[in-house]
């Protein structure tokens, strides 16, 4: 049987599975997935945040609205910030932010900083976020220009989003971060999966990249309006058996399609910029239970703990073999299952996974020209 310990190695304790163990077992929260804008300069097809370039940022909290709930969140025990997006980078407090949860918490507490990096133009800027952040995640969708192009609407900006990432990803380099604390994040979609096989290449084997942390595509937010680029099943696990294989450790394969697991999940809930809570940061904006503006994080987790908590799931899932690590991706049970609590349907070892994720195909219109044109997988 895969152990987390199995787990935390590939991820050099990133994520402190171990700890989050134990916080699962008392019901705490180690976690907290931050939101601090809704602007990205990348303005991916598929963004289920639907982040935009230009957004009107006057309800989003303030530094220090934000500071005090971090106060919170400390005093509470939460030691992981997960920075996710849209780009943190296009706020002018990011640092300010990052800086005073390391003095708040000290050495305990842990920051997993996400971007294109794509705003990240000159080496003080990019130094600074050495100094600051613990790990990164990267969000590059290929290295093939054509190929990134395609989940980019060709715009005077995004025709050379692909150049400015890149420089940015070399400018930390540059700065001195250590590539094994960066983690890559492609996310599973047609268009992207015929070279994705170059691109873990060039950032396993030519940068030096940690871990592989992408996740399935779902038709949320933005990535409604291009639903027919699901992937199929079989592509879905020929990613994750890519990631085991160039993270070296077939343990991997226990998280099945997931990018981090089943613990980082149930010890962790999201906060958007306008300061509302919900329990995954990839369910729909209908599923807050509470906003923070005003109100006290302990509060809202005490009173909303049972909606916010990721359920003991219905079907596989709840009696799979690997179900200490993982129990499927919620968001992917509620998208393409249409059941939050039911089984993943992208997981391979799901007995019911084709009838289901068939329907999926099916409800959203993925039966085109599409899902006939799958790549050489081996599967």
């Amino acid at each position: 049987m895969v152990e987390i310990k199995d787990i935390s190695k590939c991820y050099r304790d990133a994520y402190q599975f171990e700890k989050r163990a134990e916080y699962a077992k008392q019901n705490k929260l180690y976690g907290l997935e931050v939101d601090i804008t809704r602007r990205c300069f990348s303005g991916c097809s598929y963004c289920y945040a639907s982040s935009v370039k230009k957004w009107d940022t006057s309800n989003e909290l303030t530094t220090k609205e934000w500071k005090r709930i971090f106060d919170q969140a400390i005093d509470m025990g939460i030691r992981c910030f997960s920075w996710s997006g849209g780009d943190a980078l296009l706020r002018s407090d990011w640092d300010i932010l990052l800086e005073y949860l390391k003095e708040k918490g000290g050495n305990e507490v842990r920051h997993f900083f996400a971007s294109p990096f794509s705003a990240l133009n000159d080496y003080k800027k990019a130094k600074r976020l050495v100094e600051l952040a613990d790990d990164l995640l990267v969000h590059f969708d290929s290295i093939n220009k054509p190929t990134f192009l395609e989940t980019h609407p060709i715009d005077k900006s995004s025709s050379t989003e692909w150049e400015r990432s890149l420089r940015g990803i070399h400018l930390l380099l540059d700065a001195g971060y250590n590539p094994k604390h960066m983690h890559l994040a492609i996310p599973i979609i047609k268009p992207l999966l015929k070279d994705i096989e170059a691109t873990f290449d060039y950032f396993f084997d030519y940068i030096g990249v940690g871990s592989y942390a992408g996740g399935v595509f779902k038709p949320a937010g933005r990535g409604g309006e291009v639903a027919r680029l699901a992937p199929s099943r079989a592509e879905i696990q020929y990613v994750y058996e890519l990631r085991a294989k160039k993270m070296n450790n077939p343990a991997m394969l226990a998280l099945g399609p997931t990018a981090t697991g089943k613990l980082y999940c149930e010890t962790t809930i999201a906060i958007n910029p306008e300061g509302y809570i919900k329990g995954c940061d990839t369910l729909p904006n209908s599923d807050v239970v509470a906003n923070l503006r005003q109100g006290n994080l302990k509060d809202a987790w005490e009173k909303n703990k049972d909606s916010l908590k990721c359920p003991v799931p219905e079907g596989y899932c709840g009696v799979c073999e690997n179900m200490h690590l993982c129990f499927g991706c919620r968001a992917n049970a509620y998208y393409l299952g249409q059941n939050w609590k039911g089984s993943d349907p992208a997981c391979w070892k799901n007995p019911d996974g084709p009838r289901v994720y068939d329907e999926y195909l099916t409800r959203i219109g993925a039966t085109n020209e599409y899902q006939n044109c799958e790549f050489t997988c081996g599967h």
